[in-house]
């Protein structure tokens, strides 16, 4: 038995209970990004620029999947990858740049196409982004997965784009000195 710092009420407001982390079929999937920060990476040897992603449309609506991608890394490969993965997502996102700050790239859907990666010891199966199209290349503006038979509702269509300035001053946190070429 453990005395709790204070009585909790589970029926109170603002009480929500845990949701569903369970991986999601692979498809594509319309979404935008929510959230981005440059963070160390474990083994503080370099930096990664995580987005987060919310499903904007069809059966999945509302579900989130993270990206990472190595922007700073000893890895030359892991730099060429995420730099790769983040052009694809300026040209899904009709972001011409040059970029210094990711709030940029939220408020704007794509279609992102999802894989399920297998469990380990360690994690549960999970999901990961793999490419990023432009809504309305191949698929209408508020479709999901044509891959999968998840019905789209006509209410459910992409939020709009957020206001964005292109003279935001720049939150990625690596010095100066170490930004590649394409953040400066």
């Amino acid at each position: 038995m453990a005395q709790l710092p204070a009585a909790f009420n589970p029926q109170a407001a603002g009480q929500e209970g845990v949701g569903d982390f369970s991986a999601i079929d692979p498809g594509d999937y319309t979404a935008q990004i929510v959230d981005s920060q440059m963070k160390m990476t474990k083994n503080q040897s370099g930096q990664y620029l995580e987005l987060v992603w919310n499903i904007i449309s069809g059966e999945c609506a509302g579900r989130r999947l993270w990206s990472r991608l190595n922007l700073v890394n000893p890895s030359v490969q892991a730099v060429e990858i995420a730099q790769k993965h983040l052009k694809s997502i300026c040209d899904a996102l009709g972001v011409p740049g040059p970029i210094s700050d990711s709030q940029v790239l939220h408020g704007k859907p794509c279609i992102i196409s999802v894989a399920k990666t297998p469990a380990t010891a360690q994690y549960p199966e999970g999901n990961e982004v793999k490419n990023y199209k432009p809504v309305g290349a191949g698929m209408p503006v508020g479709a999901a997965m044509p891959t999968t038979a998840f019905p789209t509702t006509p209410s459910a269509q992409p939020v709009a784009p957020a206001p964005t300035t292109g003279d935001a001053p720049a939150t990625l946190t690596q010095p100066a000195e170490s930004k590649p070429p394409w953040l400066r």
